[in-house]
């Protein structure tokens, strides 16, 4: 039991994922943050993507009870026979409506969450974590939108002798993304275009701030050899050999030595539709291209894999 990290102030989780195996080294939990910058075309998570505590709602779950109506304190859900409709620029994010939907129709996504809390269910694999070479991951959202908070749940892993990945867009303050590369063994960096134009088209913000982030931190041999670079991978957008030849000439320059490969998948589409968007939808990279662009890699002597499929 966690019991001394009372005085450290609550953040806003999107999320905990116990026993994942893609974050990072062996078997992790993967602790969500919400709040990011960016406003990626494909996100998986667009749930993580808002500072505030969002509702999802399915249609098919929905009893029409109206109960959600009756609780909402301004207003912003009306409807109930058929359907109900959130007005989500009414919408104060207090959760009320989730709380008192007994068909689970709606949930919230976000929960403020005491750093004491979060280490009392973090600790309690950590004979895996030390079976595995595996440990914690910070994910999100971007964590460097809570920079503050992140870097408080990675000191106390660090006092639980709790490895800790980041994973991040590079989006952010440097030195707060030095501070928290500190504490952390494994750095999981994507790199999602090396085209500015795209980048902004496809994420809402410029590749130049997350390069020149790159840059900084693998600047410092000891960071460097921590950071992965994370490629993901959308079928005619961002799967062509010159780009992987672009990354590869960044990764030989900056003396990076692995990269993952992150086919896109679609999990993201119907969340999105949850909270009301209409999403666009992408295309998976064929197994041949992937192949293409995996040898590019191995090419310039990168340590390249593709995640999600088995090893040969």
């Amino acid at each position: 039991m966690v019991n001394n990290l009372k005085d450290k102030k609550k953040g806003l989780l999107g999320g905990i994922q116990r026993f994942s195996t893609e974050d990072g080294p062996g078997i992790r939990t993967t602790v969500f943050l919400k709040g990011c910058p960016l406003s990626c075309k494909w996100c998986h998570n667009p749930e993580l993507l808002s500072s505030d505590i969002d509702i999802l709602y399915s249609l098919a779950k929905c009893i029409r009870c109206g109960e959600c109506i009756k609780v909402c304190p301004v207003g912003a859900i009306t409807g109930a026979e058929e359907d109900i409709h959130i007005d989500r620029d009414k919408c104060i994010h207090c959760g009320l409506c989730a709380e008192n939907c007994c068909s689970e129709a709606l949930r919230a996504a976000g929960e403020h969450r005491s750093l004491e809390d979060l280490m009392n269910v973090l600790v309690r694999d950590k004979e895996f974590y030390d079976s595995t070479g595996g440990g914690i991951t910070l994910s999100g959202g971007e964590i460097l939108a809570q920079a503050a908070y992140a870097k408080e749940i990675a000191e106390a892993c660090k006092k639980y002798d709790l490895s800790v990945a980041l994973d991040t867009s590079g989006f952010g303050d440097l030195e707060d993304f030095k501070e928290l590369a500190k504490l952390a063994d494994t750095i999981l960096f994507d790199i999602k275009s090396m085209d500015s134009m795209t980048h902004k088209e496809l994420t809402g913000v410029d590749m130049d701030v997350i390069r020149d982030n790159l840059r900084g931190l693998a600047s410092d041999p000891e960071n460097r050899r921590k950071i992965i670079i994370r490629l993901p991978m959308l079928k005619g957008i961002n799967d062509q050999p010159e780009t992987a030849e672009k990354v590869c000439v960044l990764m030989n320059e900056l003396g990076l030595q692995e990269a993952n490969i992150l086919p896109y998948h679609s999990m993201g589409v119907s969340k999105s539709r949850k909270l009301g968007n209409a999403p666009e939808e992408f295309e998976t990279p064929e197994d041949g291209q992937l192949m293409k662009l995996e040898k590019i890699y191995k090419d310039h002597g990168i340590e390249i894999s593709i995640m999600g499929k088995a090893e040969s």
